[in-house]
């Protein structure tokens, strides 16, 4: 390799190779380097081509660990890749085809990824000279020579020059035939053939992406506006009126151009307004798959990753400037009014509420804890059990919040007792005084916070409570035919795992939340019920009349129900009313609690109660409700089939 110890090169076309001279890193994707100095690709000048100077690295010994690859570049690295058309064909450009892309009159040098090269063309022809003589001389290469029809093949050549104006290398086939051609068409000697071929097809595939944008904007653009929706009048005043008030004044003396130039933007706003409703329409009805009549091949490309949301942002504070008139009382002058302001108007600059809003919180998310139901169905249990359970469970949480409630006062009462400077008074007398101090505010905030601890954790009980009740309830139960259809009962439930998504569940494995007994039922009343279902006696005279009609009628008439010789001990209305009944108990639970303010200050606000922000008239609320209702009546004729059977 040329560069090392040895002797020279024979004159004539020799390999050009990473070890002819060290490529700098301008065109790196970390941005080092320069033209010629700072860190190159080997971090070697290209003064090193003076004999003078230090030999160049070997090509085993570059550095090219900061180029765009995936290829790991160990020493001999390129004596294990395949054949350039290979690397070609593994990102989709092959051409021993007819070239798809040869309509498209976009130069492809233009969209060519300079990040992706070894070395700039101005590098190439510093070493088209020998290295002794300083002679030109050429560099061996393969270039791509195609046909007409956009096919070609990948042929030995020697690179004798560069032409800048062109932008194209000057080549001489091994035939005699000189050609120029596009740099992304040539791969020298010694160049890295995977950078070469990632920058190939990456130029390929943006060029067609551009070409699809440019057929994309202009179907858009050629769109009828005939029936396109317009900005209203109102809107299009109060665009002007915002751009007048914020760029110039009405009585300067350019008012008059400036006003043109503004009805003119008003126009082109009116304009964009329509392209992005035809827009909306083309990209709805292409992918709708309705465009086949026109010639679309849009190869677009991918969107852009979603950024993600900041979780902190820069808020622009409002400030006075003399070029919007005279001083207005409510604008702040400068940062330091500002923040004076913000400090005078937030309680938060006073350590003493930073802890009593702390505790408060503190306090909100222990409550998130508890619950409201007691779901711990291990046994079945008869429905005055179930209504005394739930019932108990409410009383307590009750309990809890008059207790979570009082907690929060003296936490809040110990905070403002360390403060040193005394602003907050709660021995207030006056309600008056009491509205305007500062005390307020904080004890405003404290009930917000506990108004929506009462609210996620409403969500969250009541949707695990109705979720409980649909659990126990089977998708649907089978009884089969014959004397042992009790025996034999199968519960169908939902399983994902299962092929068809559900399985049969035994009896004996079913949980189950009500005890209800079978008795037997009135027998005089039975056999009343069968009187009456009974044909009534009729004489011989109208048997021969009426024995057609009486077929027909029975025939028509659906046959009578077996009568039911057991009964429930409880009706499935009264399970229904059990459970729906408990779950509107757990909404009252939130209803009655004393606000903080009412328990600080109970000599100046009484009866004064939180709002837990939802009631049982909310859609959600009435969406559980309806759930649970609705698993309670889907077991009414799995019970019926019990007593018939």
């Amino acid at each position: 390799i040329a560069g090392g110890s040895g002797p020279a090169p024979p004159p004539g076309p020799r390999p050009a190779g990473l070890a002819a001279g060290a490529p700098t890193g301008r065109h790196s994707p970390s941005g080092l380097g320069g033209y010629g100095g700072g860190r190159g690709l080997a971090g070697v000048k290209l003064e090193s081509l003076v004999p003078e100077r230090s030999k160049p690295k070997a090509f085993d010994e570059v550095d090219l660990s900061h180029l765009k690859s995936s290829t790991k570049r160990a020493p001999g690295y390129t004596e294990g890749l395949p054949p350039l058309e290979a690397l070609l064909r593994e990102r989709g450009v092959d051409f021993s085809r007819p070239d798809p892309d040869r309509d498209i009159q976009l130069p492809l040098e233009a969209f060519e990824d300079t990040t992706l090269r070894t070395r700039t063309p101005e590098e190439w022809q510093e070493l088209m000279r020998d290295v002794v003589t300083g002679e030109p001389t050429s560099l061996r290469c393969r270039a791509l020579r195609q046909q007409e029809d956009g096919c070609g093949r990948w042929q030995t050549a020697a690179v004798s020059s560069w032409d800048a104006e062109n932008q194209r290398y000057v080549l001489r086939w091994s035939g005699g035939a000189e050609e120029k051609a596009l740099g992304v068409h040539v791969l020298f000697d010694g160049d890295d053939p995977v950078l070469f071929a990632d920058r190939l097809a990456k130029a390929l595939q943006s060029r067609r992406w551009a070409n699809s944008l440019l057929k994309y904007h202009y179907f858009i653009d050629s769109m009828p506006e005939d029936r396109s929706r317009r900005i209203g009048r109102e809107s299009a005043a109060r665009i002007a009126a915002m751009a007048k008030s914020g760029m110039w004044d009405a009585n300067d003396e350019f008012a008059d151009k400036l006003n043109a130039t503004l009805h003119a933007l008003v126009d082109e706003a009116q304009v964009e307004y329509i392209r992005v409703q035809n827009l909306i329409t083309f990209e709805k009805v292409h992918g709708e798959g309705k465009l086949s009549v026109l010639p679309l091949n849009l190869q677009l490309p991918p969107p852009p990753p979603s950024v993600e949301v900041p979780y902190l942002a820069v808020k622009v504070l409002p400030s006075w400037d003399e070029s919007m008139g005279p001083p207005d009382p409510n604008i702040p002058h400068g940062y330091a009014q500002a923040f004076e302001w913000f400090c005078q108007a937030s309680l938060r600059v006073r350590p003493e509420v930073c802890m009593a809003l702390a505790a408060t919180r503190g306090m909100c998310l222990d409550l998130l804890q508890e619950r409201v139901f007691d779901v711990n169905f291990s046994q079945p249990m008869r429905q005055q059990e179930f209504i005394e359970k739930e019932e108990a469970a409410v009383m307590r949480l009750k309990g809890r919040l008059g207790m979570w409630v009082n907690t929060i006062r003296s936490r809040i009462t110990q905070a403002l007792q360390t403060a040193t400077v005394k602003w907050f008074n709660t021995n207030e007398t006056s309600l008056e005084s009491y509205r305007a101090s500062k005390l307020r505010p904080l004890l405003v905030c404290a009930r917000l916070m506990m108004s929506n601890a009462f609210l996620l954790l409403g969500e969250d009980n009541l949707a695990s409570y109705a979720s409980v009740i649909e659990g126990l309830v089977p998708k649907r139960c089978e009884f089969p035919e014959g004397n042992l259809a009790l025996k034999d009962v199968r519960n169908i439930i939902d399983d994902p795992k299962s092929e068809n998504g559900e399985r049969v569940l035994e009896p004996i494995f079913k949980q189950t939340l009500f005890r209800v007994e079978l008795h037997l039922g009135d027998l005089m009343a039975i056999e009343a019920e069968l009187a009456a279902q009974a044909p009534p006696p009729s004489d011989d005279k109208d048997k021969k009349k009426k024995k057609d009609d009486k077929k027909k009628e029975e025939e028509n008439k659906p046959p009578p129900e077996p009568p039911m010789y057991f009964e429930l001990s409880s009706k499935p209305d009264d399970f229904l009313n059990a459970v729906v009944s408990s779950f509107d108990k757990g909404i009252s639970a939130f209803q009655d609690v004393h606000s903080v303010e009412s328990v600080l200050l109970p000599h100046l606000i009484r009866d004064d109660h939180l709002d837990p922000n939802f009631t049982r008239t909310d859609p959600w609320v009435r969406v559980l409700r309806d759930r649970i209702a609705e698993a309670c009546k889907a077991q009414e004729p799995w019970l019926k089939g019990v007593l018939k059977f």
